[in-house]
């Protein structure tokens, strides 16, 4: 790459890095700006899950200082280098490599955890020349460093004759139960939702239904919970208890409570993509949730009950979703901008 090449990358990732900055907080704030005024959250010591925890083996040659008028901004960062002004990324085949940047402007160090979702479902991932394909990155970025990731998705992929999607989400501290601590909850991390483009912009299409629309209500937001029904007073619910306990290998209901029209663009749909144990789950036996509201009031939020199968051990295990507004659509500039993110804890129980 030329040195003028360089600087116009760098120019990118930077003014990238920046609109991140002030959408995340935006996004961050409005998925929980009106919870059921009810909410009084418990917080419980759980011990460490010893699964996640990382040594940051091999990723030293990949760090650096965060950019100097960045640091201590209080936040972290998530980007691909590239021209991505409204995430639309040229590729000429899938296995091209990408670079996920990610940058810890906070004053403490940061245990992550970074996930790759193409199409909606979940991947394993090629580190360039460090690991083989696994379907997670776990490494710790101290304050006021950056990482950038050379990513490449496996073989078995190929390419379309419409746009894809590349879901990338870093995770702090997966180690740890949102239900010991109130920031996992409200900022349990960031996702963004690229286009990939092989010389195609015609929409893609997914082979799923959609799920029957339940009465619709004014409430704005995101969130998963037990009630089926939402509190009526334009609030949604969230788990303000511990945890959600449940059994070992039962089917469990649960309801998501959704209102997609908060980017500025035209939502047609949008879907629900959730994990368990940060592994994507089946829900109502589907790999996600397909909403269709084209043709209903966009100022209303739904609610969709949905069920997922428990896992078999006893334990604690972090529940975790996201939804994605127009996810077949090209992207563009009004409609990119970080997911709306759930994450609460799973207690089960014999």
């Amino acid at each position: 790459m030329g040195k003028k090449t360089t600087k116009k990358a760098l120019i990118i990732i930077l003014m990238v890095s920046v609109l991140i900055f002030i959408t995340s907080g935006y996004f961050i704030l409005q998925s929980i700006w009106n919870p059921s005024s009810s909410a009084n959250f418990v917080n419980r010591d759980i011990p460490i899950n010893e699964n996640w925890i990382t040594t940051n083996c091999d990723l030293e040659t990949f760090i650096s200082l965060a950019p100097e008028n960045e640091m201590g901004s209080g936040e972290f960062q998530l980007g691909i280098t590239g021209d991505i002004w409204d995430g639309d990324i040229h590729l000429e085949t899938p296995q091209d490599t990408l670079y996920v940047n990610v940058a810890n402007t906070t004053n403490g160090e940061m245990h992550l955890m970074l996930k790759v979702f193409y199409n909606y479902e979940e991947v394993a991932f090629e580190v360039v020349g460090v690991s083989r394909e696994n379907r997670e990155l776990l490494f710790v970025l101290e304050p006021d460093r950056s990482i950038s990731i050379p990513v490449r998705l496996p073989e078995a992929i190929e390419a379309s004759d419409t746009v894809s999607r590349l879901t990338i989400g870093v995770f702090d501290s997966p180690e740890r139960a949102a239900a010991s601590d109130d920031d996992l909850r409200f900022r349990p991390g960031m996702m963004l939702n690229y286009e990939i483009n092989y010389g195609s912009r015609e929409s893609m299409t997914l082979s799923l239904d959609h799920p029957t629309l339940m009465e619709e209500s004014e409430f704005a937001g995101f969130s998963v919970h037990e009630n089926s029904e939402p509190p009526g007073d334009g609030s949604i619910w969230v788990f303000a208890g511990d945890t959600h306990a449940v059994r070992a290998g039962e089917e469990v209901p649960l309801t998501f409570f959704a209102n997609a029209e908060k980017g500025g663009g035209a939502i047609h749909d949008y879907l629900i993509v959730a994990m368990v144990d940060w592994r994507q789950i089946p829900m109502n036996e589907q790999p996600y949730l397909w909403i269709d509201i084209e043709d209903d009031v966009l100022e209303l939020g739904q609610h969709i009950p949905f069920t997922f199968i428990a896992p078999e051990e006893p334990g604690f295990y972090e529940f975790v979703a996201f939804i994605a507004s127009n996810p077949t659509e090209p992207a563009t500039f009004e409609m990119f901008y970080p997911l709306h993110l759930v994450r609460f804890t799973l207690e089960v129980t014999e």
